[in-house]
């Protein structure tokens, strides 16, 4: 009788904790790779809350690869993230803190650079793409996720993402070459 009490409840929370995932909201989608060339440097700033990353990340796109490098401030390179038709590979290092969201990085890097064409290809039904002058939301089942606010072209001039459903901000700053964070 114990055993059969034990396998129920079990069974009952293997339900319950998969009804909870299939209540957490779906990640965002990403976007193909683009196929135009594209190099550009960055400073890339994550603040939650009061801990801030500050991150020198190298953009590369072409050929249908995105390639993305960020450094910390000696240089070390912290996460290499790579995506093409077959998928995103990720390469971290043990510094790298493990709250860097490396996946949704690359999914707002490709919100706030792409196309609005080139994200909106890719989107499932419950995803939508509202653009208004220099802004973008991304929106899913119609509630905002994602605000990117421009000061310009993104390739060239700095970019505002506000990520609501995790509550943090991501800002790209263009640097010259040789500028170090």
């Amino acid at each position: 009788m114990c055993r059969f009490t034990l396998i129920l409840f079990l069974l009952t929370l293997l339900t319950l904790l998969g009804g909870c995932q299939l209540l957490a909201p779906a990640a965002p989608p990403l976007a193909a790779p683009l196929h135009s060339e594209h190099h550009l440097e960055h400073l890339l700033t994550l603040t939650r809350g009061d801990k801030q990353l500050r991150l020198r990340c190298v953009l590369e796109t072409g050929n249908g690869e995105t390639r993305v490098v960020a450094l910390n401030e000696a240089g070390l390179v912290l996460v290499q993230m790579r995506q093409n038709a077959q998928g995103l590979t990720v390469h971290r290092s043990a510094l790298l803190p493990d709250t860097f969201p490396a996946k949704q990085v690359m999914a707002d890097i490709q919100l706030i650079f792409w196309p609005v064409s080139a994200i909106q290809a890719t989107l499932p039904t419950a995803w939508s793409l509202g653009v208004e002058g220099d802004s973008r939301t991304l929106y899913h089942n119609d509630q905002p996720v994602t605000q990117v606010h421009y000061q310009g072209s993104p390739w060239q001039t700095p970019s505002a993402l506000n990520n609501l459903r995790y509550r943090y901000q991501l800002t790209l700053t263009p640097l010259s070459p040789d500028a170090t964070p």
